[in-house]
């Protein structure tokens, strides 16, 4: 079972007695147990590839190595509280450790099938390819539960398309493989919405909403490559999701009118330490809680901490889930009328991005964890892919040292990015100029919707230079507040306040429409710009020499490169072939002087299986498969293929809609007609 140990506690604990203390209990060895000396390694996968290799004894494991690429300061920080856990208490069976629960629990899996390599209990294990579709299973003698709709993932997809059916009185039953249900959903600030609905009449456009207006905006912003009909039903279906929220109580606040009509929510704490508040959120973990309340109230079931492993086929039909439960034993979830795949994307799959995520294969960093597992097994009962080659990913995230996997996001490097985006000079390790993008689409979209086209083009530049380095002087607070008009410009100062339809969202720019609306946690940018440098994100040195062995560039090309760029700077024209104007290029002259490599950190991979406006899933053969549904991000298509821009209601509007698309196709409701 999953013990409750914070990460602080288990680093801080690092020693035997600290784990002990931590209480994290001793299993003996059973004198009886023998292994076959030698060494086993097992290859898996958390936030990123790690192999397990441990060496044992006859009676004993000796050793435990562990190759990780996890998160620097989450999941390789209890690497070795966990290796030592696992020699100290001679077993397999360590505790999840809370906030770092991916790695202990990918550590775990592999250390248990080097246990049974050892005892010869059973055939080693094969080592996941990590892309080969997952086979399905015959249909157990017996189910441990059933229901109407088995649902794999307590995602944003999967959370509302549970609450709908259980609302219609239909029975379901969620297998989860985390203990907190939402998923990567938990750590988003905001859900798009575009409008004509109950909570905000005004449209996301200048003039008067129409559906046919987004369906024809997205469609042209995807170079007609998405499915025409199931944007369709998307957009007809997060608009209802928004009108269901407000039927059912959602206490919702609006983040700002961004420049002509973008409205934005979030959901306001109504039960921090037994009291309502009007305070937003600042992400969708409410939503998620709100919606989990739900649907337990309908009485439907969640089965936390257990992972699905395959689709159950009998005869060719899709009837069922196989999982395992908290303690590793085989689960069997039957769904009479439906199984839908809710489940994860494939962001830390490097096997996957190659095949599928076009130039996302040369992201180095990830901002969501998916492992694409629930794709294979999609894939494995003969379902098709689409929306290959399309993702979204956000620019100049600082690349830490030696680490190259997940970033912590809603903290400092969540708005850091931002501010590193601007146009400061910037370069590739051969000196080449980076081209600065920014766009001028502000005729029919509001502001914040601008920046995020802007981001996505950056990221473009960036994977085509590889690792970029942007440089700054001392003078960074002072220039980024000077130097231009900018999408990227971030808000510079502590909270400021601002009422918006009576609700105070401290996180708000004093006025959204100069920039970009952007936040930060502590103090303001200043206090986090310390802590990422404190943490090795962004380097300060007093020289440019110094600065470049930091940033492990060579230094007559950062020379090269700062002389140049003050050269352009000194002459008051700019550089248009790269897209920088003479109001936005900015000396770096006066030390000490600051730097970053930077690279794009993924948060969506937009390919997925293919499935039909109704979001049920479509073989390789283009036959629906019957009982068997997607939604967002397991399902792809929603973007497009090969683009690089979020879809319609941004990543998790199309989530939501995509739930509230497979219970109305379950449930046999139809779609108003555009």
């Amino acid at each position: 079972m999953d013990t409750t140990i914070t990460r602080r506690e288990l680093v801080a604990g690092a020693t035997v007695a600290g784990v002990a203390a931590a209480g994290l209990g001793s299993v003996a060895l059973a004198d009886d147990a023998a292994y076959t000396p030698g060494t086993y390694s097992c290859q898996t996968i958390g936030i990123d590839l790690m192999t397990v290799t441990i060496t044992f004894s006859e009676h004993a494991i000796e050793d435990v190595q562990i190759d990780d690429n996890e998160t620097r300061l989450v999941g390789h920080a209890i690497i070795d509280v966990l290796k030592d856990q696992i020699v100290n208490d001679q077993t397999a069976d360590i505790d999840v450790v809370t906030g770092a629960s991916v790695t202990s629990k990918a550590v775990r899996a592999a250390a248990r099938n080097c246990v049974a390599q050892a005892r010869g209990e059973a055939a080693p294990l094969p080592v996941d390819d990590l892309i080969s579709p997952v086979p399905p299973v015959p249909a157990p003698d017996s189910w441990d539960y059933e229901a109407d709709v088995a649902i794999v993932g307590a995602s944003l997809a999967g959370l509302t398309c549970a609450c709908r059916l259980a609302e219609s009185g239909m029975s379901v039953v969620v297998l989860e493989k985390e203990s907190l249900p939402g998923g990567s959903g938990r750590i988003t600030d905001c859900i798009g919405n575009y409008g004509g609905n109950k909570f905000i009449e005004k449209g996301y456009f200048a003039d008067e909403y129409h559906d046919q207006d987004v369906v024809d905006f997205f469609s042209e912003r995807a170079t007609w490559s998405v499915n025409t009909d199931l944007l369709k039903n998307i957009v007809v279906s997060l608009r209802e999701t928004w009108d269901w929220f407000v039927d059912e109580g959602a206490t919702m606040a609006a983040m700002g009118d961004w420049g002509i009509g973008a409205w934005w929510g979030c959901w306001q704490n109504t039960d921090t330490d037994g009291h309502s508040g009007n305070e937003p959120s600042g992400n969708t973990g409410y939503l998620i809680d709100w919606m989990y309340d739900i649907a337990e109230s309908h009485g439907m079931r969640f089965l936390m901490s257990s992972p699905a492993k395959a689709l159950v086929s009998d005869h060719g039909q899709v009837v069922g889930v196989y999982g395992e439960d908290p303690d590793g034993n085989d689960l069997y979830v039957r769904g009479t009328t439906a199984v839908a795949l809710c489940g994860d994307s494939f962001q830390t799959n490097p096997k996957m991005l190659e095949a599928y995520g076009g130039l996302a294969a040369g992201v180095k960093s990830g901002l969501a964890k998916g492992t694409g597992y629930v794709i294979r097994m999609g894939q494995g009962v003969g379902a098709d892919m689409a929306g290959i080659g399309s993702f979204a990913a956000s620019t100049s995230m600082p690349v830490l040292p030696e680490r190259r996997a997940m970033l912590p996001m809603r903290r400092n490097y969540d708005m850091i990015n931002y501010l590193l985006a601007n146009p400061w000079c910037r370069f590739d390790e051969r000196g080449q100029r980076v081209t600065f993008v920014e766009t001028d689409v502000l005729e029919k979209l509001g502001v914040w919707e601008d920046m995020i086209d802007d981001n996505h083009r950056q990221c473009d530049q960036d994977l085509a230079h590889g690792d970029c380095f942007v440089v700054m002087d001392s003078d960074w607070l002072e220039k980024v507040q000077s130097n231009g008009s900018t999408q990227f410009r971030a808000f510079t100062g502590s909270y400021a306040s601002q009422k918006i339809d009576g609700i105070n969202c401290p996180k708000c720019s004093v006025d959204p429409r100069r920039g970009a609306n952007i936040w930060f946690s502590g103090n303001g940018i200043e206090s986090n710009f310390q802590d990422v440098i404190d943490e090795g994100g962004i380097v300060c040195a007093d020289t440019l020499d110094e600065l470049a062995e930091k940033l492990g560039v060579d230094a007559d090309v950062l020379n090269a490169a700062v002389k140049s760029w003050n050269d352009d700077c000194a002459a008051g024209k700019g550089d248009s072939l790269h897209n920088y104007t003479a109001q936005n290029m900015t000396t770096v002259e006066n030390g000490p002087f600051y730097g970053a490599r930077v690279t794009p950190g993924l948060y969506a991979a937009f390919a997925g299986l293919k499935v039909t406006p109704e979001n049920q899933v479509v073989s390789t053969g283009g036959e629906p498969i019957p009982g068997l549904y997607a939604g967002f991000h397991t399902a792809g298509g929603i973007a497009g293929e090969h683009q690089h821009l979020c879809p319609v209601g941004d990543q998790i509007g199309s989530m939501l809609a995509s739930g509230t698309n497979i219970a109305k196709s379950i449930l046999g409701e139809t779609w108003e007609t555009i």
